[in-house]
């Protein structure tokens, strides 16, 4: 019999609202299905309550009422801790004997808030999830379930070497998905090498930029819009950091100029700094529109939060960069952080 495993994103509420998609989730399960022969369900709260009121010890019992033998809790940040703590106590008073794994930036960051003496997880993962759900998975088919444990990072240095991406977990909330959320989200790359003091990035411990490869990352897309049919919606490209390599940026958005993507717009989050007049003639033949993580007009602040070696160009560049893109008729957005230590 396959090991049942279960993959929960508790949902997103505030300003992170308005997403569908948690393509990390959907990553590991066509992962987990391919390399570890999972039978695995993702559930997305937020569409969970679209589809009616959420039973949780329905939930956790799952399909036939027998329960999981790994469930996965998804915790991006402290935001969600309290309610990711609830939910692992229902899942341990549901199925004691199930393995309760906790994954995501504030586990990455302090894995000890998850295991503990008394904790109801069972396993902490630091970065990257396959493998190391992998491992848990194959832990209980070999009769010995993981308990007190701290994984990874055990990063893939590859992307092409991942499954495809199979949109289909998402079935279930496909008649929802609108209903829920403007912006689907894929993601073509990981890491980012940059040191800024405030970003989560680091708690994955691996941060060099892997992406996939042109072509790779155009099917990863036209897989999305054959699952979901993109004509009505917004892309987010959530990429930390956004076609690092100044080829592959190019090279990729060069070639999705091509293919005319039927997609509203494309949103992206990149450095001000990496941008120059090529890149946003090729944003505007793409659809896309970059965001740009400013963070403050301060420099001064940008000092504190580390954000760039020369500071007053930096500002310098985003002005310019702004102005050129109103020029090419190129929409953009900036991040600003309000209330950082200093």
């Amino acid at each position: 019999m396959r090991p049942r495993v279960l993959l929960l994103f508790p949902g997103s509420e505030g300003a992170a609202a308005g997403n569908f998609g948690v393509p990390q989730l959907v990553g590991l399960a066509s992962y987990l299905r391919a390399r570890a022969g999972a039978d695995v369900t993702v559930v997305d709260l937020a569409c969970e309550r679209a589809l009616g009121r959420v039973d949780f010890t329905r939930l956790f019992e799952g399909p036939g009422g027998a329960g999981y033998d790994v469930v996965g809790l998804s915790c991006y940040s402290s935001f969600d801790y309290l309610p990711l703590v609830a939910l692992a106590e229902i899942a341990r008073r549901v199925s004691p004997r199930t393995v309760i794994v906790a994954g995501g930036y504030h586990v990455s960051a302090r894995p000890g808030d998850f295991v503990y003496d008394g904790s109801p997880f069972d396993v902490a993962v630091v970065g990257e999830g396959e493998r190391p759900l992998a491992e848990v998975v194959a832990s209980v088919v070999g009769g010995e379930p993981m308990r007190g444990r701290v994984l990874g990072p055990d990063p893939i240095e590859v992307l092409d070497d991942l499954p495809e991406t199979d949109w289909s977990v998402l079935e279930r909330y496909r008649s929802v998905a609108r209903r829920v959320a403007s912006q689907v989200e894929i993601y073509l790359s990981r890491g980012c090498p940059f040191d800024c003091a405030f970003c989560m990035e680091k708690a994955k411990r691996e941060v060099s930029w892997r992406g996939y490869s042109v072509d790779r990352a155009l099917a990863e897309l036209q897989a999305l819009h054959a699952f979901l049919g993109l004509e009505t919606w917004t892309v987010y490209f959530a990429d930390a950091l956004f076609g690092m390599p100044k080829a592959w940026r190019r090279g990729f958005l060069s070639k999705l100029a091509e293919r005319d993507f039927p997609s509203l717009k494309n949103w992206l989050l990149i450095r001000v700094d990496m941008v120059d007049d090529e890149d946003l003639r090729l944003f505007k033949a793409a659809n896309c529109a970059p965001g740009f993580g400013l963070e403050s007009g301060d420099p001064g602040m940008l000092s504190i939060i580390r954000k760039a070696g020369r500071l007053h160009d930096y500002l310098d560049r985003m002005v310019a960069v702004s102005e050129r893109a109103a020029e090419l008729e190129v929409p953009w957005g900036a991040n600003v952080i309000v209330g950082h230590p200093g």
